[in-house]
């Protein structure tokens, strides 16, 4: 029996309740801001957490690619890019079979649930799930063995999801606006990067992040100089930019993407930064 088979067996055993309550075991300590550099001691009383960490360990290497869109600031275009990188994956996972789905975290506004509404049946499926910080862990682990890709849509402010977000995902994108109130919100949400960051290396795994600059425009000063600013902040910025384009409102009225509209110049845009996400990795 194959590695991934009996993981799976386990799971289904009812280990994953196990699984869960370990994030959430070290999860308090990010959401606490306290420190995780040691290994997880396996004395006689932490014998049954340190076998279902050695379970996750393993889990960890061979998840599906999961990419969550975060940051602890609303407002910066974390659906908009949510929606959009889903659909660039849906659109590209046509001919090859390849399921995608998208989560939402935001349990009050719940906007990319009702854009998952809104999208037509004539579009490229995208499985679409509202879920919350009590849930996330144990809805990621179960969906992650039916979609090849899942988008995980971050809520803001909710310092202890975005950590789960975190540790659960391959690659972390994080919006940022030119302004200078963006960069210090930056500087905050970094502190939490780094510490899920440093969880997950504990536990083998791996994730990785980036910065993407939206509603970007080269012709104005002051988006140059917080362009700058971000090139030395210690997470990779990608070239690739969001421009302010009417037709991110216009495709999300419709239950699209901007690769699915009429607007060229955006959806040629977010072509390229698709390529670019695709590349973090490599």
């Amino acid at each position: 029996m194959s590695l991934w088979a009996k993981l799976m067996k386990i799971i289904e055993a009812r280990i994953l309740k196990n699984l869960v309550s370990v994030f959430q075991y070290h999860l308090k300590k990010i959401a606490n801001f306290a420190p995780y550099s040691q290994p997880l001691r396996r004395s006689q009383t932490d014998k049954r957490r340190a076998n279902s960490l050695k379970i996750l360990t393993s889990l960890l290497h061979i998840l599906p690619m999961i990419y969550a869109v975060t940051s602890l600031k609303g407002g910066i275009g974390k659906t908009t890019l949510s929606q959009n990188l889903a659909v660039c994956f849906a659109n590209a996972a046509v001919l090859s079979g390849k399921k995608v789905c998208l989560l939402d975290t935001d349990s009050e506004i719940q906007s990319t649930s009702d854009w998952g509404k809104d999208r037509g049946e004539n579009l490229p499926d995208i499985h679409v799930e509202l879920v919350n910080q009590d849930n996330i862990v144990e809805r990621v682990l179960s969906l992650k063995k039916e979609f090849d890709t899942i988008v995980i849509d971050g809520a803001p402010a909710l310092f202890e999801l975005s950590s789960r977000a975190i540790l659960l995902s391959d690659i972390v994108l994080i919006p940022v606006l030119p302004s200078i109130e963006e960069v210090r919100a930056l500087e905050r949400f970094m502190i939490r990067y780094n510490q899920s960051k440093m969880m997950k290396e504990n536990l083998g795994g791996k994730v990785y992040a980036a910065v993407i600059l939206n509603k970007y425009n080269d012709n104005i000063r002051i988006d140059r100089e917080v362009k700058r600013v971000l090139e030395k902040m210690g997470l990779p910025l990608l070239e690739s930019k969001v421009s302010y384009r009417v037709a991110y409102r216009e495709a999300k009225i419709e239950g699209k993407g901007v690769i699915e509209y009429l607007d060229k110049k955006a959806k040629e845009e977010m072509e390229a930064l698709f390529q670019e996400i695709l590349d973090i990795k490599n």
